[in-house]
């Protein structure tokens, strides 16, 4: 709670920065069935950015002369990029208590909030928080196939890995990651 009231009193009253409306933009077309490509920021990272666009509905309902683009929208936008900010922040909580016990996961909890690129970037419209926490969670459901060995881990960390590579396509490095744990859990684990 107190990363995010910091979070918006600092980070959202921030100008826009070089990339955010492009991508929302991007988003916009893409949700409305029109995925053409017109301008280089425009890649397949872009649609990670569709909850930003959830404050753009109230628009018809709440119409302002003074902001005739619709600007406050995107900058309430910013707040719906927190939601990859709490997957990775209870992926973290779920994994330190597995692997250390209940109450473990406080003080890497507070690091990685306060952690002070993270901080900067969780309300940024982007793919960078997003695939940050897409790329967590592929690892924790990976070390979570590893230790139980049912499918259901399997099936979760295939469909994360997948939306990781679309979130950004440079986290194809997820798979030799996976590969490479796989191999130290089988060699750990052999006699």
């Amino acid at each position: 709670c107190l990363h995010f009231l910091l979070c918006a009193a600092f980070v959202t009253p921030l100008d826009f920065t070089s990339d955010e409306i492009p991508y929302q933009n991007y988003a916009g077309r893409w949700i409305s069935g029109h995925p053409e490509r017109t301008v280089n920021v425009d890649d397949s990272k872009s649609p990670i950015v569709v909850p930003a666009l959830f404050p753009i509905i109230l628009k018809p309902f709440w119409p302002a002369a003074s902001d005739p683009y619709g600007l406050r929208f995107l900058r309430l936008g910013r707040y719906m990029m927190y939601v990859y900010v709490l997957v990775a922040a209870f992926v973290l909580l779920c994994w330190s208590r597995k692997l250390w016990g209940a109450y473990s996961w406080v003080i890497p909890l507070c690091f990685f909030l306060m952690d002070p690129t993270f901080f900067s970037n969780a309300l940024l419209v982007g793919s960078d928080v997003a695939s940050m926490a897409l790329l967590f969670t592929a690892l924790y459901l990976g070390w979570c196939f590893v230790q139980q060995g049912t499918m259901r881990y399997w099936w979760r960390m295939s469909m994360v890995t997948g939306l990781a590579i679309v979130a950004k396509v440079s986290l194809i490095y997820l798979l030799p990651l996976l590969v490479l744990l796989f191999a130290i859990s089988r060699r750990s684990a052999a006699p």
